[in-house]
């Protein structure tokens, strides 16, 4: 078997963790608009009390908020006012549809299960190619030393394809070793970051603010509210790296509040949403700006696309320049393979996340009367569930894509760059 890396034997891996790396991004989406959507149901409930004899005007109302609520969703605007009119008079109530809403947190919950299981399938499958990278490098090393000849004997410009195009920033490649070893030192302090401090953060926020839910009952739901907060806090306030200042960006896929790291590999940047936070005399509103506060993952420009990939010519690196290249690729997969060890207590941490989240669903919905009121409270709660998964998911599984990317890139081009030196063999 070869120990090419650019051949097709990992292709399964490769596909299983792009495939994962889709399904998070789409179950991301769809626990944001599942999310938007049971605030908005919720205050089309508070517009629409009880009414015996709704006019035309009050029906108008609530199929306009139904049909803005639904927009872009797998809910039919009938359903909700299904649930809201009733009888030949056109009564408007609320009853029966407190349990629609909680069906919505429901598929939520789900979109949010199915987006920790793609995450788990995403790094299983890269995590399965760390050892096979590592023997190629072992190799290109090895050659390197059999060969103290290299320097002489390699051509001062060879072939390079598609990886050139991996390495690429703000949708240029890279014209020379210089460029290409400052996007990998940026790399590299992500990847110490995210799997590093930002993982030692997300494990002590899951278990403080599950803690915090768990509890979340009998009394006092504004002061447990503001302790889950308090706990939570730290997520949206440690989720970039301080060696970098991100910069203020004129995008219109953003608005104001972004600002954008350095450009990575991959044409990707990491783009962080910074709101101010409320102050503990407002619980509900504090709690929302701390869920307002995250980092995503984009391609770096908002327009334009990249070079086009063909084969062209790169100068060949020197020996130095090539083990300097598998250094760097070296400190990254020994980050990956340690953040495998601290995954295994964040899937702990979030069989507890998934049971908070549906007993919270279940208890308000048992909200009668009186404690109605107290309905805003938990909805802050369990979004905090969704927050979580999503805030810390995300950004991991894309730095995670950009590693293993930029990493296969740079060992091919090394392999490319010791394979100079072959005799060439020709045809009969």
């Amino acid at each position: 078997m070869s120990n090419d890396i650019s051949d097709d034997s990992d292709f399964v891996l490769l596909q299983s963790a792009m495939t994962s790396l889709s399904d998070i991004t789409v179950e991301h989406m769809h626990i944001d608009r599942l999310a938007d959507t049971t605030e908005n149901l919720s205050a089309l409930v508070t517009v629409a009390p009880s009414i015996e004899h709704a006019t035309e005007t009050d029906l108008f109302l609530v199929r306009s908020v139904a049909y803005m609520t639904t927009a872009g969703t797998d809910i039919q605007a009938k359903e909700i006012t299904g649930k809201l009119t009733q009888g030949r008079n056109k009564r408007i109530s609320v009853e029966g549809f407190k349990s629609f809403i909680s069906s919505i947190w429901k598929t939520m919950l789900e979109a949010m299960i199915r987006m920790w299981r793609a995450a788990a399938k995403f790094f299983k499958a890269l995590f399965g190619l760390i050892p096979r990278m590592r023997v190629a490098m072992y190799l290109i090393r090895k050659k390197l030393k059999d060969n103290p000849g290299y320097n002489d004997k390699r051509p001062i410009k060879m072939k390079v394809a598609s990886e050139i195009y991996m390495l690429s920033t703000n949708n240029k490649a890279p014209k020379d070793l210089i460029k290409i070893n400052e996007s990998l030192d940026c790399l590299v302090v992500h990847a110490d970051f995210y799997y590093g401090e930002f993982s030692e953060v997300a494990k002590q926020v899951y278990d403080d603010v599950i803690t915090g839910m768990e509890s979340f009952d009998g009394g006092s739901e504004d002061n447990r509210l503001n302790d889950i907060s308090n706990d939570a806090l730290p997520l949206c306030q440690r989720n970039f790296p301080t060696m970098y200042k991100p910069e203020n960006i004129i995008d219109s896929r953003f608005t104001g509040d972004y600002k954008a790291g350095p450009h990575l590999p991959n044409n990707k940047s990491v783009f962080i949403k910074q709101m101010p936070i409320a102050q503990t005399t407002e619980p509900i509103l504090r709690a929302e700006s701390i869920m307002a506060n995250y980092v995503t993952v984009q391609p770096t420009k908002e327009n334009g696309s990249a070079e086009e990939w063909k084969e062209r010519e790169f100068f060949t690196p020197s020996a130095s320049e090539i083990l300097i290249l598998l250094e760097k690729v070296e400190l990254m997969l020994d980050k990956m393979k340690d953040y495998d060890k601290s995954l295994e207590k964040i899937y702990e941490l979030r069989d507890r996340l998934i049971e908070s989240t549906n007993d919270l669903v279940e208890r308000m919905e048992e909200l009668e009367g009186p404690d109605m009121s107290l309905r805003p409270y938990y909805r802050s709660a369990i979004r905090f569930n969704s927050y979580l998964t999503t805030a810390y998911i995300h950004p991991c599984s894309q730095i995670a894509n950009i590693v293993f990317s930029a990493s296969r890139a740079v060992i091919v081009l090394c392999q490319r760059a010791v394979k100079t030196i072959d005799p060439v063999v020709n045809a009969a």
